[in-house]
């Protein structure tokens, strides 16, 4: 955010708002930054040519950077292991193996840093099956286990990751990691799509916390790259924080 202001920008582009004028939460960048930006309205195709419309805008990948990041990633990951993983997990262990039949974690391939893979740690959530890799979840899925759909509202599903942020493999903040066949499905027809492979993924992301939008498919995924490439572009310790209470919140509410 001090890179914005210290470029004198003043308009964050939005490329075909119409889609969503009523669910973008524009504030929150002022907010998390505590400087005003104003919205643009541009009538051209949805998110084209992100990297172009954020060129004056710099990427945050210093070493410096980097050490600050990695520091916070280590500080939460372990706070959140010790006080909370470290009794959730047996309590969980009970409820998943009587509602499942299954193992306590479920296990799923991801694209993390320059698209390297590694092993994504999520507690199991729906019935073993075998479209788990390749099918997303709905809704309504038959395949989420009564306890799953618990976890899920409360985003509960989600706490083992923070063992890929202490690894390394992950980050506490950053664009969420998506299912393979979905990265190279989308890496195709969404432009700067693999600019989010920039940073490592993370268990929250700003596109989450302003994930009030009523869309599916193709324009969920471009509102998604959208608030990631402006993430990347802006970080700040004090937006990672400004981003993890607000999870926090929305994590204490629930799902609807």
């Amino acid at each position: 955010m001090d890179e914005l202001h210290s470029l004198e920008v003043e308009e964050v582009p939005q490329c075909e708002l119409g889609y969503y004028k009523d669910d973008f939460e524009y504030k929150s960048l002022s907010q998390a930054g505590g400087y005003s930006l104003n919205v643009k309205e541009m009538h051209s195709h949805p998110f084209v040519d992100l990297q172009v419309v954020l060129d004056q805008m710099i990427v945050q990948n210093t070493s410096y950077v980097k050490v600050i990041k990695r520091c916070l990633d280590i500080l939460f990951s372990c706070l959140a292991i010790l006080f909370i993983l470290s009794w959730i997990i047996p309590l969980f262990a009970i409820f998943i193996k009587f509602d499942s039949k299954s193992s306590l974690f479920f296990l799923q391939k991801r694209k993390g840093l320059h698209g390297k893979v590694f092993t994504c740690i999520k507690f199991r959530s729906m019935y073993p099956n075998t479209q788990s890799d390749v099918e997303p979840v709905r809704e309504d899925d038959t395949r989420i286990t009564r306890f799953g759909k618990f976890m899920r509202r409360y985003h509960l599903d989600e706490l083992p990751q923070f063992f890929n942020v202490l690894k390394g493999n992950m980050t506490v903040v950053g664009p969420r990691p998506h299912m393979i066949h979905e990265d190279i499905f989308y890496e195709k027809i969404i432009n700067n799509y693999a600019f989010r492979f920039q940073v490592k993924p993370g268990i929250t992301g700003l596109g989450q916390v302003n994930n009030r939008v009523r869309i599916t498919g193709r324009k969920k995924m471009e509102y998604r790259v959208f608030w990631d490439i402006l993430y990347i572009k802006n970080w700040s310790q004090y937006l990672d924080i400004w981003i993890m209470c607000r999870t926090f919140s929305i994590c204490l509410r629930g799902s609807k």
